[in-house]
């Protein structure tokens, strides 16, 4: 902290005696004497200081998706009150519903493809008991029913995730808060677990200040501040 000064210099001057010239008193040679400058520090307890800093709340929440899609509306912004269950974001639900329905035509064809080559299989297997088909075309044909019921499993977890998706289509506030900040907008690809927003506890607020270390080892604790907007306003 910069102290003030204050400043007090006293000059002593004699009649008829310039700086560095000589004086005759009862026949004795005398200087003249020098000025002399005296400094009087005192503190100043009125002295004030502005530092920047920003609210927050005190519990903040980063809210995202569940699931990957394209932002479709986005209905909060910056300072908005929510309350629990309010719906703040959703996904496009038509490219949603498309991945759905595309899920859904993969998996019948593919178990079409695996009950055809169950079928084969058992087919060629009573051919082999007959000595009709050989052990080759058997081995061929357990391996294509294999392969395609091994693909059917993969397009079946395609449409649980396509499904999941649309359920999760939404984003949720989990309680009441106010919005503190925003991250995306319309028409973005977000991607699951990514920030998209974040709330705090109506209820808290904090302000975080970046005050010099100098400053902060002399505050007394206790100390009040008085904190106000740019825009203006102040809060004790």
């Amino acid at each position: 902290m910069i102290k003030p000064l204050r400043l007090l210099a006293v000059m002593f001057a004699f009649s008829g005696v310039g700086q560095g010239a000589l004086a005759q008193s009862d026949g004795i040679e005398t200087r003249a004497l020098r000025p002399v400058m005296s400094e009087f520090v005192s503190t100043d307890p009125v002295v004030k200081r502005q530092y920047s800093g920003v609210i927050r709340g005190q519990d903040v929440t980063a809210l995202a998706f569940q699931t990957s899609g394209r932002l479709a509306t986005l209905d909060v912004a910056a300072g908005d009150r929510v309350v629990n269950g309010q719906v703040l974001a959703s996904l496009d639900q038509i490219t949603l519903a498309q991945d759905v329905a595309v899920a859904e035509a993969a998996v019948s064809g593919v178990q079409a493809q695996a009950e055809f080559a169950q079928s084969q299989y058992e087919r060629v297997s009573a051919l082999v008991e007959r000595n009709v088909a050989t052990t080759a075309q058997l081995e061929a044909a357990r391996a294509n029913r294999d392969a395609t019921a091994a693909q059917l499993e993969s397009v079946r977890a395609n449409l649980a995730q396509a499904t999941e998706a649309a359920r999760y289509g939404s984003l949720v506030a989990p309680r009441d808060g106010i919005v503190l900040s925003t991250s995306v907008d319309p028409g973005t690809l977000v991607s699951p677990g990514v920030s998209v927003m974040e709330i705090a506890d109506p209820m808290g607020r904090e302000a975080i200040i970046d005050v010099p270390a100098s400053v902060a080892a002399i505050m007394p604790e206790g100390a009040g501040f008085v904190v106000r907007h740019r825009s203006g306003g102040s809060l004790r």
